[in-house]
């Protein structure tokens, strides 16, 4: 790696508690998600903070829901193929409100420290 790099690593990662701060808690996201679609709570999402889509494909979002399908109520109980197709129509449901985001950044083929570095980055002035 070069000196840059670990710099601008060094940096974001103090500023890891800003960000902790800002931290919105999983749960309450999944339990208001479908709110997203709704014009109002958009525009208060975008007034009082950044909406961030971390996206991935129905392929990836299929094999974490099989890891921890008992964590995910709305999968909970349901055979893989009710989960399939549970997950398509939750993606469709909700594209509206993803593709409003002002950071969005694809998860696939990166580590979550690194999806977590990435988000940081654009979060405290990197790229858009």
């Amino acid at each position: 790696m070069n000196s840059d790099f670990l710099k601008t690593n060094t940096r974001l990662n103090s500023e890891n508690k800003e960000l902790r701060d800002r931290e919105v808690s999983l749960m309450e996201l999944e339990k208001h998600q479908s709110d997203l679609n709704k014009r109002e709570t958009l525009a208060e999402v975008e007034k009082s903070g950044v909406l961030i889509y971390l996206s991935a494909t129905p392929q990836s979002l299929l094999e974490r829901v099989k890891r921890n399908s008992s964590k995910r109520p709305l999968f909970a109980g349901l055979s893989p193929q009710e989960q399939e197709q549970k997950l398509v129509s939750l993606m469709k449901d909700r594209i509206l409100g993803y593709e409003r985001a002002e950071i969005q950044i694809e998860t696939d083929r990166e580590a979550p420290y690194e999806t977590a570095t990435l988000l940081q980055y654009r979060l405290f002035g990197g790229l858009k």
